[in-house]
């Protein structure tokens, strides 16, 4: 890994995803802590570098992430639990209270350095680009990208190389530069959209809750029982009955429908767009 020497503001990213150069539609969120983290108590500086990220590479990242927590926590657990095991397997039950003066280290130990570094050692082994170091006082990060290529662009656009150093032709003849364009520089990851089907679910999962109702109230008026549910529905099946719970829910779930059709359009304009 090749490293830059940056202050958190300075850093430029080009317009690609820092993993597969494809098109990022993403933001991959580097953190690096320092100071006191103690459970509930947390005094010290944060700083925060967002990388371009594809949607594919973010997801990979999600299901690394997860498997390096639980394996994290299995190393915690057996830091904790293989110095009681030997104890116990060499001097009985009788031994086991002796092993807190060796645990109760390992295990504090264990768990500030996971809450304090484990996302940058994650980073420093498996991530495209990582923080290798963070200065709080010089408020500078070293900066550590895998590859040769990112690391001349983000060099370049983020002012501490020149332009040479991105190649190119080899030489200043006739149509040829002697060095590669600078790519176009990251302007962050855009609005999150919402999906089109999310007002349909919404729409659906109304409609049946509104069902649902109709048919405990039948069910209930059939029986001579009184009908039970919260007070805001008992107050509108009091006013008009059972059209009169179920209508409200009705309009949303079209709404919800109606509202659906208009986003799913929206979106395609701005695609196409």
């Amino acid at each position: 890994m090749a490293i830059h020497t940056l202050q958190p503001g300075e850093v430029r990213f080009p317009d690609r995803c820092v993993a597969c150069g494809g098109a990022p539609d993403r933001a991959l969120r580097l953190e690096a802590f320092r100071g006191i983290d103690v459970l509930m108590v947390r005094w010290g500086n944060r700083v925060v570098i967002e990388a371009p990220i594809c949607r594919r590479c973010l997801g990979r990242r999600y299901r690394r992430r997860t498997a390096w927590f639980a394996g994290t926590l299995l190393a915690i657990i057996a830091v904790i639990a293989i110095p009681v095991a030997l104890l116990q397997a060499i001097g009985g039950d009788a031994a086991v209270p002796f092993a807190l003066p060796l645990v109760l280290p390992l295990a504090l130990g264990s768990l500030w350095l996971a809450r304090n570094r484990e996302s940058e050692i994650y980073d420093r082994l498996f991530s495209p680009v990582a923080i290798a170091r963070f200065d709080r006082r010089a408020w500078i990060v070293d900066l550590e990208i895998r590859s040769t290529e990112l690391w001349a662009e983000v060099g370049v656009l983020s002012g501490k190389l020149g332009r040479e150093a991105l190649g190119g032709g080899g030489g200043a003849g006739y149509r040829q530069a002697a060095y590669a364009p600078v790519p176009q520089a990251w302007k962050g990851a855009g609005p999150r959209r919402v999906p089109w089907w999310v007002p349909l679910v919404v729409g659906g999962v109304v409609a049946v809750g509104a069902a649902g109702f109709w048919m405990q109230a039948a069910d209930a008026e059939a029986a001579g029982r009184p009908v039970d549910d919260d007070w805001i529905i008992l107050l509108l099946y009091r006013i008009g009955g059972k059209p009169g719970v179920v209508a409200p829910f009705v309009l949303i779930a079209i709404g919800c429908v109606v509202g659906a059709v208009l986003l799913r359009r929206h979106q395609r304009r701005a695609t196409s767009s």
